[in-house]
């Protein structure tokens, strides 16, 4: 007497669900913590002031943009600021061309940056 299986067997639903959730977790995008996007407005404030220090503090098309407070440092990273994010800080000026800025992430929580006046 001969067995014929069919149906799938518990090995083959286990791979299938082992192979489906690596390609979920590949296909979403990289979360990035509060200190890393803190980082990476620091730096795109820091590229955008040395592009205008090349042009002695004048904003010009594609090398500098004018940066007066921390609420533009958004404009200056590539893709934005994640979703739920935003940056605050005070306005004015300390240390010469420094601001006080800071990211909040959509908790609540808070990653200080130093952000840099350009342009102005």
């Amino acid at each position: 007497m001969k067995s014929c299986q069919t149906g799938v067997g518990r090995v083959e639903l286990i791979v299938v669900t082992i192979i489906l959730v690596i390609a979920a977790n590949a296909a979403m995008p990289k979360r990035m913590s509060l200190p890393q996007v803190a980082e990476a407005a620091a730096a795109a404030m820091t590229l955008n002031y040395a592009g205008c220090a090349t042009n002695d503090q004048q904003a010009s098309p594609k090398t500098c943009v004018r940066v007066t407070s921390c609420q533009q440092a958004p404009l200056l990273m590539y893709g934005g600021l994640p979703a739920g994010h935003t940056i605050d800080g005070e306005t004015r000026q300390f240390n010469g061309d420094h601001l006080r800025c800071r990211v909040l992430g959509p908790d609540g929580a808070a990653a200080p940056f130093a952000g840099l006046v350009a342009g102005v």
